[in-house]
């Protein structure tokens, strides 16, 4: 089946308002004191998701799946996760998004107004899609667009915000009604997981960027000197949710303990029913493989 989807936004984004800021503006030959806005662009998930689920092809491939009859594992749904899934073992009609964060620079990455215009943003697109036509940018959906100067001032769940509100009401027992081809069908669902590259994902996830932390992985307990010497997960203690939620519990009454862990803090995506963090930040296939062990392997054969 071909997937033939040409999905417009709403006609305007909604403006998020985090806060404001004081600026010089030239009035003439001087200067005034103006409050400014800042702000951001958010899709409203629901509105987004009715006109997806109002393709045809789309809402097929939601309502029947595409899991394998054949024992091979070629997709999401096919693994373990998905077949342990509470919501998705029970529901297997349930809408699976994928949420994907990246920043990008729009400017010269030399210049000097370099990460001054960067932006991060945030996308999504459905696991139910079959593989070989979600990549396609008709499939990919815009779910907001913020500077990154305002990531860091306000933080990453303050822009999540507006999203897990509207992700609490599609995971509600009964459902959000959409309203599909003039009629109001009741269908529920949730974040699978999050893909980004490593930085993006440990934003995301509230784990610690870049250097500085005593333990780095976000799939692992092992510290620096550990994952340089062991290569097998039979001698690291995986993270687990109970664990990380009690780590992050531990870091609100102590923030010392973030070096530690190698986390900042909970994160707003385990607002969610039934998402956590944990399991749901894969790695990055491209940094991790294309551009890291691969060659190591390739040497050796």
């Amino acid at each position: 089946m071909l997937l033939y989807v040409f999905i417009f936004s709403p006609k305007e984004p909604t403006r998020i308002l985090l806060g404001h800021v004081s600026k010089r503006r030239r009035v003439g030959t001087g200067y005034n004191e103006v409050l400014a806005n800042e702000e951001f662009a958010y899709v409203p998930l629901l509105e987004s998701l009715e006109q997806l689920l109002n393709q045809p092809s789309v809402l097929i491939q939601v309502l029947n799946g595409h899991a394998s009859t054949d024992g091979y594992m070629r997709d999401f749904c096919d693994g373990q996760l998905y077949r342990c899934h509470p919501l998705l073992l029970r529901n297997p009609q349930a809408i699976q998004i994928i949420l994907y964060y990246d920043e990008l620079e729009i400017v010269n990455p030399l210049g000097s107004k370099t990460g001054k215009h960067k932006l991060g943003a945030f996308y999504y697109t459905l696991a139910n899609i079959h593989p070989e036509h979600r990549s396609q940018l008709q499939a990919i959906q815009l779910v907001a667009l913020v500077t990154v100067p305002l990531v860091k001032k306000y933080g990453i769940d303050a822009i999540l915000e507006p999203f897990m509100n509207d992700l609490k009401e599609l995971e509600k027992d009964e459902g959000h009604g959409f309203k599909i081809d003039g009629r109001i069908q009741r269908l529920q669902g949730t974040i699978v997981y999050c893909c980004g590259d490593n930085l993006g994902s440990q934003l995301l996830g509230g784990f610690k960027e870049g250097p500085g932390s005593y333990r780095k992985c976000r799939e692992c307990m092992g510290t620096l000197e550990l994952i340089t010497s062991q290569f097998l997960e039979k001698y690291f203690e995986l993270r687990s949710k109970e664990g990380h939620n009690h780590q992050c519990d531990q870091i609100e009454l102590n923030p010392d303990l973030s070096v530690t862990y190698g986390v900042k803090r909970k994160s707003k995506l385990c607002d969610s029913k039934y998402y956590h963090v944990i399991c749901g930040l894969p790695g990055d296939a491209m940094h991790d493989i294309l551009e890291g062990v691969l060659q190591y392997s390739a040497r050796r054969c």
